[in-house]
């Protein structure tokens, strides 16, 4: 039994099976001879495929230092080579592990951290390796949205092909945030970097779109007095906030941009976690459940096209903690969303 957990803070799913056990451990039960055959585009379809997606991105840094991180058997950066960034390096800390010297000015990653026991001491290294105005270019399947609801069926928890570890989104705006680096989020690939930012990372970074988009939401300002579907502001000492008292409330119409699109908003609480877990939002047609992190919800939508939409929280009938038997307050009271 290999048994997978989830954090509640960041989203990171982990296991704790591998956590003892050694490179030559890994080498000898997981990354051996017959590591193939659970993984049959190891080796070269994979990382082919993925020099033939990236090397466009990277056009004007045929002359600049690259690193494959965890590079396997090293066909990425060799086929990187062929197509003429030659100072392209690979270091793999089980196949290849003599680690390598200097900085360098682009850090490739594809499909590498998940194998990882320790994400934020593999991150550190490779943010280690990168010079101050670089890149790190991170390729990885994140979570899908319906994670909660299908766990560990989920195809990529495969302890057998040393996937061990696994993120969403927010894991990786959380681990930037904390460690104060910049984040680009392009979907399952994502850029992370120092604050100052050289022209060529700022060339690559603006080709790799389009970006994962975010917009923060709230209820209305608290002068603004009587707003329908909220109640009247209320005052804390972390900021006004107010409760929604109608089934549909509406957030505004809105720009969303084509891809990958995400709504946020910060919240104080809920009348219970049942109501919460029933609540969705609505951008334009399409619904979406609402997640939560670290005093936020968000929910996240993917648009085939541009265009303003319309932002709506959806919610069940709304009770009273009067009807819940948590006081004698008779108003409906679903979320409680910081004002703007």
């Amino acid at each position: 039994m290999v048994e997978y957990f989830r954090c509640q803070r960041c989203e990171l799913i982990f296991t704790d099976f591998f956590d003892e056990w050694s490179n030559q451990d890994f080498s000898d039960f997981i990354y051996n001879d017959e590591y193939i055959k659970v993984d049959p585009e190891y080796e070269t379809v994979r990382p082919c495929r993925s020099a033939a997606e990236l090397a466009g991105s990277l056009d004007g840094a045929q002359d600049a230092r690259l690193l494959d991180y965890g590079s396997g058997s090293g066909a990425f950066a060799q086929e990187m080579r062929q197509r003429g960034f030659g100072a392209t390096e690979s270091y793999d800390p089980i196949s290849n592990p003599v680690p390598p010297t200097g900085k360098f000015d682009i850090i490739t990653c594809f499909d590498v951290i998940e194998h990882t026991t320790d994400p934020r001491h593999t991150l550190a290294e490779m943010m280690g390796y990168l010079a101050d105005d670089g890149c790190l270019l991170v390729g990885q399947t994140l979570q899908p949205a319906d994670i909660a609801e299908i766990r560990g069926n989920w195809w990529y928890v495969a302890p057998r092909n040393g996937h061990v570890t696994f993120y969403s989104s927010e894991t990786m705006h959380f681990y930037a945030a904390d460690n104060g680096l910049r984040f680009d989020d392009f979907g399952n690939l994502f850029a992370l970097t120092h604050p100052r930012r050289s022209p060529l990372t700022e060339a690559i970074i603006e080709r790799r779109g389009p970006k994962v988009r975010r917009i923060l939401l709230g209820s209305p300002p608290a002068d603004a007095g009587e707003f329908s579907g909220w109640h009247i502001a209320e005052t804390t000492p972390d900021g006004d906030f107010r409760w929604t008292r109608e089934a549909d409330v509406s957030l505004g119409t809105h720009p969303t941009p084509f891809g990958e699109f995400r709504v946020i908003l910060n919240y104080k609480g809920t009348i219970s976690p049942q109501f919460l877990h029933a609540s969705r939002i609505r951008a334009g047609t399409v619904e979406s459940p609402i997640r939560t992190h670290e005093g936020l919800l968000y929910a996240l939508f993917d648009f085939p096209a541009a265009g303003m939409r319309d932002i709506v929280i959806r919610q069940p009938p709304i009770p009273s903690p009067a009807a819940l038997g948590q006081g004698e307050d008779r108003r409906p009271l679903g979320l409680a969303i910081s004002c703007l």
